[in-house]
């Protein structure tokens, strides 16, 4: 439906604003509650503010994607950023590109192999954490290696 779409884009863009504008405090507040509130930060308000646009793009996601897409997406692309990079800020473009691209790659692959799209994006983000996940493994491997 296209209201449900609306309201999806609509929620995404102010969710995307909000971390934009404030994702140093929630960084420092995710960390280190104690160092975010001696820093003079409304911790409260940043708390329920996360929780919020947490919730408010679970709404979303679940009415214009439905529940296993939802999830797929919640999670695979952090998991994978955080395989990948080592910052913050690193993590948050990765995680984004690899959902844009998991999300036009399952959704082009789906037509041509006659599939529902959600699917093949949560498989598409699982072989991606695969091979993000043996990568670490081996880096983390050689460099225990070379400590020796």
């Amino acid at each position: 439906d296209a209201s449900e779409l609306w309201t999806a884009g609509i929620i995404a863009g102010v969710v995307s604003l909000a971390l934009v504008l404030k994702w140093r405090d929630l960084l420092l507040h995710a960390f280190d509650p104690a160092q975010a509130q001696a820093s003079g930060l409304a911790v409260n308000v940043l708390h329920y503010s996360l929780l919020a646009a947490l919730s408010l793009t679970i709404v979303a996601t679940l009415n214009a994607a439905g529940l296993i897409l939802a999830i797929g997406l919640l999670i695979a692309p952090g998991a994978i950023a955080f395989l990948l990079v080592r910052t913050f800020a690193q993590m948050l473009w990765v995680a984004v590109l690899v959902c844009m691209g998991a999300m036009l790659l399952g959704t082009y692959a789906s037509f041509f192999i006659d599939s529902a799209p959600a699917p093949t994006i949560v498989l598409i983000l699982t072989a991606v954490f695969l091979v993000a996940f043996v990568r670490r493994q081996r880096l983390t491997r050689r460099a225990s290696m070379a400590r020796m």
